[in-house]
């Protein structure tokens, strides 16, 4: 009997023991799994920070600048029109006028995260090494222009750019998106030419220069009564030379 309750008692310690390292171990798990947690919450907020300092320091600053860049797409031998005109709350957008208007809203477009990538990403532009699709066009590598096989390629100011997505922008770019025979002489986007004076950066005098001219303004050729003596009714019928005015306000607003 005796052997028999000392077998029991060890069998008993043993299943206790063995639970308490079960507990031990699971327990000790605990830490490293909380130390991770910190880790990547600690890599996330540093990341976060880089780039708020990033976007407070490193052009195109947050409320600070406002740049602009060409920008065309080429298919086989002409231009395309323009991209349609849109906004957005970052500050990156056009006006359709052929040009790339950068100004910094948000830290998305600031700094270092201001990249042709993320143009296209806003203006819903599909871009990779085989197409590039926007709207109803299409740009494929390989396509045919004429009897010659098209290459899909960027230029940054008249040279080929490796990655177009990781392309920074900076002012006064000259972007061009192509499709055309290898070797092709391609020349700059129309929207080029308005680098320096881009819309949105015109003065609003245009709106003292009359949309046409005055063609119906008062005559002063009735000489046999003085205007200073003339009574109201008598005068000369001026009273609809306001419909004919210059408008107070432009139709044509900047872009």
């Amino acid at each position: 009997m005796g052997k028999a309750s000392s077998t029991k008692k060890v069998a008993r310690a043993a299943r206790t023991g063995g639970g308490r390292t079960a507990r031990g171990t699971g327990g000790s798990l605990v830490w490293p799994a909380l130390i991770g947690v910190v880790v990547v919450v600690g890599v996330i907020l540093i990341g976060i920070s880089r780039s708020e300092i990033s976007g407070a320091s490193t052009p195109p600053r947050i409320g600070k600048d406002h740049w602009h860049a060409a920008i065309g797409f080429y298919a086989c031998d002409h231009y395309l029109p323009n991209e349609a005109q849109f906004e957005n709350s970052e500050g990156l957008h056009t006006h359709g006028d052929g040009l790339i208007h950068l100004h910094p809203f948000s830290s998305a477009v600031a700094g270092k995260n201001a990249t042709l990538g993320k143009y296209f990403e806003l203006a819903g532009i599909k871009y990779s090494s085989t197409e590039a699709v926007f709207g109803n066009t299409t740009l494929r590598d390989g396509a045919k222009c004429g009897s010659k096989k098209g290459v899909l390629q960027t230029l940054l100011n008249g040279k080929v750019v490796a990655d177009p997505n990781s392309l920074p922008l900076k002012q006064g770019q000259v972007i061009v998106v192509a499709l055309a025979p290898k070797g092709a002489t391609i020349p700059p986007p129309p929207s080029a030419a308005t680098l320096q004076t881009p819309s949105d950066l015109q003065p609003s005098s245009s709106s003292t220069v009359p949309l046409q001219s005055p063609t119906s303004a008062p005559s002063s050729t009735p000489s046999s009564s003085p205007p200073s003596s003339s009574p109201p009714s008598s005068s000369p019928p001026s009273s609809s030379a306001p419909t004919s005015a210059p408008p107070s306000s432009p139709t044509s607003s900047k872009g």
